[in-house]
């Protein structure tokens, strides 16, 4: 599956599905293949010796060329084998694809939510503030990974963040920040573990912090299947590294249910899923499965957000039960995401000395309020106002 490059030779029957999503190299098949050899192939050649159904769309089947076949042959003289003339090859037509896009964005963020002090008074511009959250280790003794601000950014490729040609000393933030990539981490970085990334956790395991598994990205698994991949990373990774999972919204309930199963650190709700859930919305969601699902666990939860994250987002979030947000910078220039943290961090601590609070950690969501009626109908916070919930949410 999503094979990239090199070669597989094959003797006997293979089954459906065979080279599902390669983009490149060569499938050596001598014998019989089932249904739909090739499917979403982008790339590559898959040269069949036997029996083949009918490709499917996007697909072709053509003999081989002479030059082909002569190039094959080579290949197969270390294996005592040869291909004869009747051969055939799958690749992808040069037909037209028409990409159909039927993702729902969300419709909104979290812009009607407002921020009101409790009992507490205002605290003065230098009153030190505490904005540090943890991701856990495997367990108490495990060393945790400390987040300077409750955030997570998200970027591709951690080459990035490398900072080690800057003598400026203008990227403290960028140092001590951990980020979640896809490739290249630094050892403070999470691995976002997609299907090419899980390829590739052999070489960089060992030189990061945690890794991260995105669930929406790969194939569906039942929880011995779920298992199996949990044990076969750690023993690729440190004993005490904390293991996250991210998956969409709308699946929360047994996303929350499968990490306290299988005991991982975190799970990280993506809003953006395709459902089109309002961002108000899924503070109710993720507290009521967080109550009902993690409350006797360690399990901790994020939320990641499919647009840049301010001081005030983070805050909302935290008021309704997330410990981080995942979010992507607003540019990918390594001092434009150095001034980003910083202006980031003067904003929480600012906000909270409004509150009136000198720790993130003593948010609560009565410090929540919705500034509309369709706000405050979807979330179940008090509206500005009213200073109660909508009655339809006290309704059985």
């Amino acid at each position: 599956m999503f094979m990239s490059e090199g070669t597989i030779y094959v003797q006997g029957q293979v089954g459906a599905r065979l080279g599902n999503g390669m983009n490149g190299g060569l499938i050596i098949i001598q014998g019989d293949v089932e249904e739909d050899a090739g499917i979403a192939m982008k790339g590559g050649r898959i040269v069949i010796e036997g029996r083949c159904p009918t490709p499917p769309h996007g697909i072709r089947l053509r003999p081989l060329k002479a030059k082909e076949l002569k190039e094959i042959n080579a290949v197969l003289l270390e294996y005592d084998a040869v291909l004869s003339d009747d051969a055939l090859c799958l690749e992808p037509s040069d037909e037209v694809e028409f990409e159909v896009q039927s993702n729902h964005v969300s419709s909104g963020d979290l812009s009607t939510i407002g921020l009101v002090p409790m009992d507490e008074h205002p605290l003065i511009e230098n009153h030190p503030v505490d904005t540090v959250a943890f991701i856990p280790g495997t367990d108490d003794e495990a060393p945790a990974i400390l987040l300077p601000i409750p955030i997570l950014p998200r970027i591709p490729d951690g080459t990035l963040l490398r900072t080690e040609d800057n003598n400026s000393g203008r990227l403290t933030r960028i140092q001590s920040q951990p980020f979640l990539v896809i490739e290249n981490p630094r050892p403070i970085d999470i691995i976002q573990l997609n299907l090419q990334s899980l390829c590739d956790l052999r070489t960089t395991a060992p030189s990061v912090a945690g890794v991260c598994l995105d669930m929406d990205s790969l194939p569906s698994m039942n929880p011995e299947e779920f298992d199996g991949i949990l044990v076969a990373i750690r023993t690729l990774m440190t004993s005490q590294s904390p293991i996250m999972s991210i998956q969409g919204i709308s699946r929360i309930q047994s996303h929350h249910q499968s990490s306290a199963y299988h005991e991982v650190q975190a799970a990280i709700s993506r809003i953006e899923d395709g459902s089109g859930t309002p961002e108000a919305s899924t503070l109710p969601i993720m507290g009521r499965s967080k109550k009902n699902e993690l409350d006797k666990t360690s399990v901790i939860t994020a939320l990641e957000f499919g647009f840049t994250s301010d001081a005030h987002d983070v805050i909302v979030a935290r008021c309704a039960g997330a410990d981080f947000v995942v979010t992507e910078p607003p540019m990918l220039e390594i001092e434009d995401i150095e001034y980003w943290l910083q202006g980031l961090t003067i904003d929480l601590q600012n906000t909270l000395r409004h509150l009136g609070l000198d720790s993130i950690d003593i948010l609560q969501r009565s410090h929540l309020r919705a500034l509309d009626h369709d706000t405050a109908s979807v979330s179940g916070l008090r509206m500005s106002g009213y200073e109660r919930p909508l009655p339809h949410w006290f309704a059985r």
